[in-house]
């Protein structure tokens, strides 16, 4: 009898860490979001990189199921192409290239959700909020991590193809939009259209 109540007390001594854990990491994630909503990008990238830190240390990461397709919202200008007079023709292009801007900014400025904590959202978070600080170069190696934990992870093309437009990569641009659109985001399609017809 003894026997069994020793080896319960191990059992349960052995899980409750593990759900402490579980709720500490759940308790980050959230943290580095709210973080992030009130503008604080800076902390929400340290407060990202410590759940990355704590996802990576475990054994058995496991990357969540994802869903193919990601609603956004999207706000988009129409304007006119055709133009005889060289002045009218400069304004619409500077207009243009001012939408194109202006849908962009948009995008990256959306607000951060909850999407899970497996690793390749994990660097999906810190990725963009590493956009929201200006630093480019680490949101594209957050996004690269990001896509190789998860490849089907369809928002995170997205949010790579808007990062590589502000490093002017145009041709990751154009894979990494294909890519999204492939996987059914209709914000990716709309960028494509305003960007390259």
């Amino acid at each position: 009898m003894k026997y069994v109540i020793s080896n319960l007390f191990c059992a349960v001594l052995m899980i409750f860490p593990l759900s402490i854990i579980a709720q500490s990491q759940t308790d980050l994630v959230k943290e580095g979001i709210n973080k992030y909503q009130a503008g604080d990008y800076e902390a929400a990238v340290n407060v990202f990189s410590t759940a990355i830190n704590n996802a990576s240390s475990k054994d058995d990461i496991q990357t969540a199921e994802v869903s193919k397709e990601t609603e956004v919202s999207v706000k988009h200008e129409s304007f006119v192409k055709s133009s005889k007079e060289k002045n009218v023709k400069d304004s619409r292009e500077k207009f243009v290239n001012d939408s194109k801007e202006k849908l962009i900014g948009e995008y990256i400025n959306e607000p951060l959700d909850y999407l899970g904590e497996d690793l390749g959202k994990l660097y999906f978070y810190k990725g963009r909020a590493l956009m929201r600080i200006g630093n480019y170069e680490a949101a594209l190696s957050s996004f690269d991590k990001s896509i190789e934990a998860d490849p089907t992870f369809v928002e995170v093309y997205f949010r790579r193809a808007l990062t590589n437009h502000k490093l002017n990569n145009e041709d990751d641009v154009r894979k990494d939009l294909k890519k999204a659109i492939e996987l059914g985001h209709q914000s990716a399609e709309v960028l494509f259209n305003q960007l390259y017809k």
